[in-house]
């Protein structure tokens, strides 16, 4: 089966922790909050269509309120975190309990944390 790993470097500990975007019964969801912006949903939607053209499995962007670590996926958030806060064009990558959390300082920060290459 088709298992493909996306690797994140961590910018404090620069260690090295494992997200398993796909599985044998895993195919990703990302999730967004209905008030994300414009170019952030642009972001999310061409993130999905990379990942389902690789993997030939549909990747979903769904509206989400609130963060729910019990339902696995790709959460995608702009603000909110603190080591963020004054920052400009910056974003946090987190893999935890599952999930993999995106979250940028600003909406250019959001975008690149999606898509870092464009």
């Amino acid at each position: 089966m088709l298992r493909i790993l996306l690797f994140l470097l961590l910018p404090l500990g620069l260690s090295a922790q494992a997200f398993p975007v796909f599985g044998p019964d895993r195919t990703p969801v990302l999730y967004l909050p209905p008030s994300a912006d414009s170019l952030v949903r642009w972001a999310a939607r061409d993130f999905a269509d990379g990942l389902t053209a690789l993997s030939g499995r549909t990747v979903s962007v769904v509206e989400r309120e609130r963060r729910d670590l019990s339902v696995p996926g790709i959460y995608v958030s702009t603000g909110g975190d603190a080591q963020l806060a004054g920052k400009w064009e910056t974003f946090s990558l987190q893999a935890k309990d599952g999930s993999l959390i995106i979250t940028g300082s600003d909406v250019r920060g959001t975008v690149r944390g999606i898509s870092p290459g464009k």
